[in-house]
């Protein structure tokens, strides 16, 4: 998802540029008169509108990136955690086990002996 969001970010800054928001872009703007009062009020009123809706968006879209980044450094961290848990359960079964298995050679040594007297 950060990918996508982050893709929407870098497409806004590199496709619209500077010249599309001030006017001086001739491929969106191709009139020739830039002083006209239609002209000024789409540069000033439109545009400027436009352009902070779309700013507006666009720190939306980084704020939610960075959240996702924060779950994902959470996540990570609970994961590495639990398989440090996990580490930590297994030894304990093998500790136990081993126990056991002197209990057991204790117990046959025993017998053994007692066998044998």
């Amino acid at each position: 998802m950060n990918q996508d969001i982050h893709g929407m970010i870098k497409a806004y800054h590199e496709t619209l540029h500077e010249g599309i928001w001030d006017g001086t872009d001739k491929t969106v703007w191709p009139g020739e008169d830039m002083s006209s009062s239609r002209m000024m009020h789409w540069r000033t009123k439109r545009m400027a509108s436009l352009r902070m809706n779309i700013e507006r968006e666009i720190h939306g879209l980084q704020k939610i990136q960075q959240m996702n980044e924060n779950k994902i450094h959470h996540i990570n961290g609970l994961r590495e955690s639990l398989f440090s848990g996990t580490s930590v359960r297994e030894s304990r079964v093998s500790i136990d086990t081993a126990q056991t298995a002197i209990q057991q050679n204790d117990n046959i040594r025993i017998l053994t002996l007692v066998t044998i007297l």
